[in-house]
């Protein structure tokens, strides 16, 4: 036989913490909890830990600034800094605008920013881009300094022009993105 409890002779429960989470300026986490109130129903509130994460265009920038610092086309690796910089626009480009990039074809990838609105992309220097690293990664062409440099400085000003956009409506019908002026 199952024993049950009346609500009369249970004890009360402990005060269940809620939390609240914020998200101020240049990535930083706040996460708050309440726990419990004082004399005239005032909550008191703790700060349970403050975590500041970069922001996504700052980590792709530094990805960015450390290849370029790095140098492998000088050691004959250009294809190996053409991987990381795909991965690293790629990867910006996806988080950015919700969506997993990495797995795309180049094609798929640009028929997905096409049917999104990132103010500042422009997608037919995009495309020349993605064709270019699909040559080197997957036909083995030479990849040149001048040409990996070039490469990066494509990806830092995409990753410039975006970040001053603001971020897409969650949600939102999704709009052609737009050729950068």
């Amino acid at each position: 036989m199952i024993e049950t409890a009346s609500l009369e002779s249970a004890r009360p429960l402990s005060p269940v913490p809620k939390y609240s989470v914020a998200i101020c300026s240049k990535g930083t986490i706040v996460i708050r909890r309440s726990i419990g109130t004082i004399a005239g129903g005032v909550a008191r509130e703790a700060v349970a830990a403050a975590v500041v994460l970069p922001v996504l265009e700052e980590v792709a920038l530094a990805r960015l600034s450390a290849l370029r610092s790095r140098e492998p086309w000088k050691r004959g690796d250009g294809r190996s800094a053409v991987f990381e910089l795909s991965e690293t626009l790629r990867g910006y480009l996806g988080r950015r605008l919700g969506f997993e990039a990495l797995d795309l074809t180049s094609d798929e990838l640009l028929r997905e920013l096409r049917g999104r609105s990132l103010p500042g992309l422009d997608l037919a220097a995009l495309g020349d881009e993605l064709a270019w690293e699909d040559l080197v990664k997957f036909a083995k062409a030479d990849a040149q300094a001048s040409e990996c440099l070039s490469a990066i400085d494509l990806a830092e000003a995409v990753v410039r022009r975006t970040a001053k956009a603001p971020p897409p409506a969650p949600g939102g019908p999704p709009a052609a993105a737009e050729a950068a002026p």
